[in-house]
């Protein structure tokens, strides 16, 4: 399940959606999917690499590439 599924389906989202009329549900929706489209992609990634030990050594490899590298540090701050 995404990110975006899992705020739209939590109890607390539906406890306030329901005192909206449709339209304004809706606008509330869309600000949520807007709001979490980019870390949504990152969320399942992370989600499924997990799975396997192999999987989380290679997301500590990223990291710690990413992170803690001066290489890894200068295309970080180069990306958009």
């Amino acid at each position: 399940m995404s990110l975006i599924d899992e705020v739209l389906n939590n109890e607390m989202f539906k406890a306030i959606a329901e005192d909206l009329d449709e339209k304004e549900r809706k606008e509330v929706e869309d600000q949520v999917k807007e709001m979490l489209e980019n870390i949504d992609g990152l969320y399942l990634y992370i989600k499924d690499i997990v799975n396997t030990e192999e999987g989380i050594d290679s997301l500590v490899e990223a990291f710690h590439h990413a992170m803690l590298t001066e290489e890894g540090q200068k295309e970080w701050l180069e990306k958009p």
